[in-house]
């Protein structure tokens, strides 16, 4: 539990987030009623992250076998009863310097909003705007650092659920993961 309340992070922007903090979530017999979407990172523990692995289906996708993982988990997960999506971080990219991310999707489903970069668009003109509904098993392979990402959990899903790790492509060994928000949102409107 201090590894997830160290590192949760209020995803849904705007007012309409019915938490504020890991409290509100971590430890209930219920869950809290409304739409809320949230994110922590398992890491610097061990114990923790592998216990952690040992309880997902996969510890990395099965088509990148010459992928080597970091020692790191991002766990996003949250609801929404509304009849309208909830909305995540405003579009970002993410400062990486590996070869992107993999996210599986364990329950319920999530809609990213892609858009290629300058660079990225620059290296391949034809290019535009996706939208991706990741379904309960989907992965999703992404350079957060190449597209411009956003997500929002699909209006009455009533719990999604997904994972995400940094992968490194064609190297021997990962570097060092230490996930952090530069900029963690606090009920931002």
């Amino acid at each position: 539990p201090d590894v997830v309340c160290r590192a949760f992070t209020v995803e849904s922007c705007g007012s309409v987030a019915s938490i504020n903090n890991a409290q509100e979530v971590l430890g209930k017999a219920c869950v809290p009623v409304g739409p809320w979407y949230a994110s922590f990172i398992v890491q610097r523990h061990r114990a923790a992250f592998a216990a952690f692995l040992q309880d997902l289906p996969m510890a990395a996708p099965p088509f990148l076998p010459a992928s080597k993982n970091s020692n790191a988990a991002w766990v996003f997960f949250g609801q929404n009863p509304l009849a309208r999506p909830l909305r995540g971080r405003p579009e970002h990219t993410d400062a990486i310097a590996h070869s992107g991310t993999w996210h599986l999707q364990l329950q319920g489903s999530k809609v990213w909003t892609l858009r290629p970069t300058v660079e990225l668009q620059a290296a391949a003109r034809k290019l535009s705007r996706l939208r991706v509904r990741c379904a309960s098993g989907d992965v999703l392979c992404l350079n957060t650092r190449l597209w411009r990402h956003s997500t929002h959990i699909p209006s009455r899903c009533m719990f999604s659920l997904s994972v995400a790790r940094d992968m490194y492509l064609n190297v021997t060994r990962p570097a060092s993961c230490n996930m952090t928000n530069k900029r963690p949102l606090r009920n931002a409107r």
